[in-house]
């Protein structure tokens, strides 16, 4: 499931999982733990979404 919001493509942490192959349960502790996927995240619905988009931005951003 995703939905996108101006430029921005935010997806449920079991569609991020399987596009990033990570586990479930590997994103899920990143966010409560404010690692860097707490940036991309946020709660709505009763649903943590990610923004997939701003997040692949920001590795593209690491790689030199």
């Amino acid at each position: 499931m995703s939905k996108n919001i101006q430029n921005s493509e935010w997806v449920v942490i079991s569609e991020f999982a399987r596009r990033t192959g990570k586990t479930t349960d590997a994103v899920r502790q990143n966010i409560n733990s404010g690692g860097q996927l707490f940036k991309f995240s946020k709660k709505f619905d009763n649903r943590l979404w990610i923004n997939i988009r701003a997040f692949f931005d920001m590795l593209n951003d690491l790689t030199f």
